[in-house]
């Protein structure tokens, strides 16, 4: 009798949203080896007018095991396994789910003529791998896109990034603050400055209001110290204007940097239209949808 035949590899499927301009998550495992295949049955004798057929064949020895299931991402097989952290790229010419680096960082000073665009990243440490937006033109390059504003009115007071993986903020010192257009390059002035504790812990929308003073680069140029307002607290109208008590004011929300013409964002936390405009500005000059801009934060 003949062997049995080998166990079929399991498939998973990934999870795979856009969840907002430029910024996609994926969590990727492949699926098991499938179980050896069952014993091939008996052979039959063989008889003719003239000869004695003969005896039964013995059964088959089992199948090998399957190999180990297909990742499957939009309906294109992108590999069985996760890949280990921080693997560099095969080639400058992109990289892929076999080949990610270890941050949007590494992968610029490793090939630093790679164009902008999503890249996949497995930072060291982090049990993910996934899919990102890599800013390799603003300030230099290399930033990682974690937080898109994607939706025209959100109301929240607890937004964490969208990227939220503390090895990869652990891995980082700085953020920048931008708008970005439809295909997510960076529009306008930006803000960069160090990443403070509180935006290392969790993502700057999810604080009530707070302000730190830190030193900040405004369009790649040095502005010197000046103060970062965010949080889902309310104020006035100004960047400048101080955070409205909780116990009188209904949560509204802003991100902003005083004295400065970089991106002021707000009402994320209330049900009204978000806000894109600059900190130089009242906050009501311009919704998002109106200037066709979303608000972003990277980091690097």
């Amino acid at each position: 009798g003949g062997g049995g035949a080998g166990g079929t590899g399991g498939t998973i499927a990934l999870v795979a949203a856009q969840l907002d301009v430029g910024v996609g998550l994926v969590h990727a495992s492949g699926g098991p080896g499938g179980a050896a295949g069952a014993a091939g049955t008996a052979g039959t004798s063989n008889a003719s007018a003239t000869e004695m057929g003969g005896g039964a064949g013995g059964s088959g020895g089992s199948g090998a095991p399957g190999a180990p299931g297909a990742v499957v991402l939009g309906g294109a097989v992108v590999g069985s396994t996760i890949p280990q952290a921080g693997v560099p790229p095969a080639a400058c010419s992109g990289n892929g789910s076999g080949s990610p680096a270890s941050t949007c960082g590494a992968l610029h000073a490793a090939c630093p003529s790679l164009a902008s665009g999503m890249y996949w990243l497995a930072p060291p440490g982090s049990p993910t791998l996934y899919q990102t937006y890599c800013d390799m033109a603003t300030e230099g390059g290399g930033w990682t896109r974690i937080f898109v504003e994607g939706a025209a009115d959100l109301d929240s007071t607890t937004l964490d990034y969208a990227i939220d993986d503390p090895a990869l903020r652990a891995a980082s010192s700085e953020v920048l603050l931008a708008y970005v257009n439809p295909q997510g390059a960076v529009t306008g002035t930006t803000a960069h400055f160090p990443l403070t504790s509180n935006w290392l812990s969790q993502s700057p929308l999810e604080y009530p209001g707070t302000d730190e003073a830190v030193p900040v680069l405004v369009g790649g140029a040095d502005a010197g110290t000046q103060t970062v307002r965010y949080g889902w607290e309310n104020f006035s109208s100004l960047c400048t204007d101080p955070w409205a008590p909780w116990a009188t004011a209904a949560p509204y929300g802003r991100v902003c940097v005083e004295g400065t013409a970089s991106p002021f964002f707000s009402a994320f936390a209330t049900s009204a239209a978000d806000d894109c405009v600059t900190s130089t500005q009242a906050y009501s000059a311009s919704t998002c949808s109106a200037a066709a801009v979303a608000f972003s934060i990277a980091v690097r």
